[in-house]
């Protein structure tokens, strides 16, 4: 079976098992660089056979899409995106993340409901889109002493590729910073303007590394710029790294996330954002070295798709959490934890961040972090004896609009907690 009729089967499968909060186009558009990274992973259909050099223009090829089209249709999401940048600067955005034919971005139906401030959606535009900033990273990692990794994508021709025996995941996953010009020079690399900003039959968009490192959460960058600064702020880093998603495939290649943030620095005046609170974020939603396997970073796609059992999405949850609303933890894909054990490893991160009195005072959260306990405490909280079956203990959660009920031993000695995780769990035994 050739690798055309893999990269069809692999799309087909994900078509009809996956669900997202988006329209169908928008869906086709998210899912076929989902099968690129099966493709390159030997995942899905592709069932351990890898395609290294794969890009998104094979993928296309392959389902028999109009290439221009596609790349429009893309285009058009980000530009949707830059356009409300551009009336939120000048004090004309609206409160609604939709576009002038009142569809939301990205399609994403759950969008449209929102209200949001704008000028916090051009502070969340601008963070999200330094945060993948190399040079950036390299400031962050040496001013807290950490390993973060990094790289940029290339336009990259693949005969010389070929004869230098290379290929697209050595590029990706091994160290490179020692080699960029020497690829340059041998032509590997092809300038930008040469190629006129596109790919072709022998030039592919491929994504050097440059350093090694843990990496960063996508996740974590979301829930953190939230925690902060506010919900609006993490709407914004996260339509952000949906730029850099479809900006992989476009008729014109360019890091369009991080131009869109220097030009809002460069236009907006009461951004009010510093290159601290930038480093700040990205500390914060660095992985861990030894955290690898555990904290998530999840690609648009599973930000976006519709979990079966809470009917939510991830970022329905992350924005939940953001504000303190009631939420149903939910697993996340490819990791090994769910959104509330998720959620303590940001607390307890945030916690040891701000053990470094040094940083506190300039903090927006530093205020929330000064209140009296008393005043953030649940209130109300709901108890229930330990003989109350699993079932009945849901309806009550429900019910009361609970994340947890405190369980006691013939209705006087407190014997512990029942949290709604730990209620999900019982549906994956």
């Amino acid at each position: 079976m050739d690798f055309e009729e893999l990269i069809r089967q692999d799309f087909e499968h994900l078509s009809k098992t996956t669900e997202l909060d988006v329209s169908r186009e928008s869906e086709d558009a998210i899912l076929m660089q989902s099968v690129e990274g099966h493709a390159h992973n030997g995942a899905g259909m592709f069932n351990k056979r890898r395609f290294v050099n794969i890009t998104i223009s094979d993928i296309v090829t392959a389902l028999e899409l109009e290439p221009d089209k596609v790349k429009a249709y893309r285009q058009g999401l980000i530009d949707e995106i830059y356009h409300y940048a551009d009336l939120a600067i000048h004090g004309k955005a609206g409160a609604r993340l939709v576009n002038q034919d009142g569809e939301p971005f990205l399609r994403a139906g759950r969008l449209k409901g929102l209200t949001v401030n704008p000028s916090s959606m051009l502070k969340g535009l601008y963070l999200g889109g330094l945060r993948d900033d190399t040079e950036i990273r390299r400031d962050v990692e040496k001013e807290y002493n950490i390993k973060i990794g990094g790289g940029r994508s290339h336009f990259v021709d693949l005969r010389i590729l070929k004869h230098l025996n290379l290929d697209g995941e050595k590029l990706a996953h091994e160290p490179h910073a020692d080699d960029i010009e020497d690829y340059e020079k041998a032509g590997m690399i092809v300038a930008p303007e040469k190629c006129q900003h596109q790919e072709s039959e022998f030039v592919r968009y491929f994504y050097i590394r440059d350093r090694m490192g843990p990496g960063h959460s996508d996740d974590a960058a979301i829930v953190c710029a939230g925690l902060l600064f506010d919900r609006d702020v993490a709407l914004g880093v996260f339509l952000a790294d949906a730029i850099d998603t479809l900006e992989k495939y476009v008729n014109k290649y360019s890091d369009q996330d991080n131009e869109l943030a220097h030009w809002i620095a460069d236009q907006y005046r009461d951004l009010n954002i510093s290159i601290e609170d930038v480093h700040r974020l990205i500390y914060l939603s660095t992985i861990p070295e030894k955290k690898v396997d555990v904290v998530p970073d999840s690609s648009l796609r599973y930000l976006l798709s519709i979990d079966k059992k809470t009917k939510q999405t991830l970022l329905d949850c992350y924005l939940a959490f953001i504000e303190g609303k009631p939420l149903m933890p939910m697993a996340i894909w490819k990791s090994k934890i769910t959104t509330t054990e998720f959620f303590s490893y940001i607390n307890h991160r945030f916690l040891n961040f701000e053990a470094a009195e040094a940083h506190v005072a300039s903090l927006p959260i530093a205020a929330r972090l000064s209140r009296r306990v008393g005043e953030i405490m649940e209130t109300g909280v709901m108890t229930v004896d330990q003989g109350l079956s699993v079932s009945e203990a849901i309806q009550k959660m429900l019910a009361g609009n609970r994340n947890f009920l405190v369980v006691t031993q013939n209705g006087g000695k407190i014997v512990g907690v029942v949290k709604a995780s730990d209620l999900l769990r019982v549906f994956e035994e």
